[in-house]
């Protein structure tokens, strides 16, 4: 009787690590979760560009105000919006 009592505790200390080692693969992964700092980031950098915005064009001559406006505020890019003639027309002025 010994022997096959033995035998069976071996038998459930194999089982026993098999499904230990096992048990990691039947879990579900967690979700990815994308990283939000970029995005956090940029609302913070956003929420200062204002301000910023700001005290450059009190600083600046009227004509360099203008283009900041049309640059800054109505959401144009400097170098692929805005006619170099219009800048040019501007600030010469």
């Amino acid at each position: 009787m010994a022997a096959a009592h033995r035998h069976h505790h071996a038998e459930n200390v194999r089982r026993r690590l098999r499904r230990r080692l096992a048990f990691p693969a039947r879990q579900r992964l967690p979700p990815v979760v994308e990283d939000f700092v970029p995005a956090v980031a940029g609302c913070i950098a956003d929420a200062r560009r204002p301000a910023v915005v700001q005290g450059a064009r009190d600083r600046s001559r009227q004509p360099e105000r203008e283009v900041l406006s049309l640059c800054v505020w109505s959401g144009l890019d400097y170098q692929h919006d805005v006619p170099p003639s219009n800048v040019s027309a501007r600030v010469s002025a």
